[in-house]
């Protein structure tokens, strides 16, 4: 048991290492983590098989951007333990600005990092939950407290959401207390995202609800995307893994009064 969670550490950080540099050789992991070049090798086999690097002949490479976030199964696993950190980061931040538990309705986008808080809201009374992801649709709607607010629209497979303009319709006829949502990159003093469609709806979303909150994993503050999806400074809180640059959260908060730095624990990596 230890020797496969040691395993599944070593690959979550060669993911990281990977995204952050773009492309890594084999040996330089090998002399990084203290172990042979076959056992990279069959990390890194692993690691290609669920599309989350791409192996090359002497290393390997990051997968683009674009295709990582079609790949809904492979977002679900990755940084896990540093997602559920900070979604319990994030309902503890909502249980302090909602004491008297007046929040009726919680907006989730189409993001991984915001499915983990499903499972906790979907178990209140009185709560409608909003969202365009199916994943999310399909488990409060198999819940037995909370109500679920479908929003339409036009089905995009791998990104497992509906988009278009219906979707913008049903946003804008109903009013959001809370929007939890994500990001593909952070810069600049903004978020960005590689593709239009679910950035639209995402900006929809900001615009409707009274106050967003973002949650980010620290690998996000090394990637670059397309399209600007929003200032930091529209973000009413931020909620970041312990793994974050100390350079990068000095800037965050430059931009941003609240932020929440989430202590990845033990429990949480199992």
């Amino acid at each position: 048991m230890r020797r496969r969670q040691a395993a599944q550490e070593r690959r979550s950080e060669i993911s990281e290492i990977v995204s952050a540099k773009g492309f890594i050789r084999i040996d330089e992991l090998a002399e990084h983590f203290g172990v042979t070049a076959m056992t990279i090798h069959r990390d890194l086999d692993e690691l290609d098989a669920r599309g989350v690097v791409s192996k090359v002949r002497s290393g390997a490479k990051a997968t683009p951007i674009e295709e990582v976030e079609r790949n809904v199964a492979l977002r679900r696993h990755h940084m896990l333990p540093q997602k559920r950190a900070m979604a319990t980061a994030a309902l503890a931040w909502l249980d302090t600005v909602d004491e008297r538990r007046q929040t009726r309705v919680v907006a989730l986008d189409d993001s991984t990092s915001a499915l983990t808080l499903v499972e906790e809201l979907a178990g209140r009374d009185g709560l409608t939950i909003v969202s365009n992801f199916l994943p999310v649709i399909e488990q409060v709607a198999a819940a037995e407290h909370a109500t679920m607010f479908g929003l339409g629209g036009t089905f995009s497979p791998g990104f497992q959401s509906f988009q278009g303009s219906s979707t913008h319709e049903a946003i804008r006829s109903i009013q959001i207390d809370v929007f939890f949502l994500s990001a593909t990159a952070v810069g600049q003093g903004a978020i960005f995202h590689p593709e239009e469609g679910p950035l639209q709806v995402k900006r929809t979303l900001i615009d409707q609800a009274a106050r967003s909150v973002l949650l980010v994993d620290h690998t996000k503050f090394s990637r670059r995307a397309l399209h600007r999806q929003a200032g930091l400074s529209e973000m009413d809180a931020v909620v970041v893994d312990d793994g974050i640059d100390s350079e990068d959260l000095r800037r965050l908060r430059e931009h941003v009064e609240t932020v929440i730095v989430a202590e990845v624990t033990e429990e949480q990596e199992s």
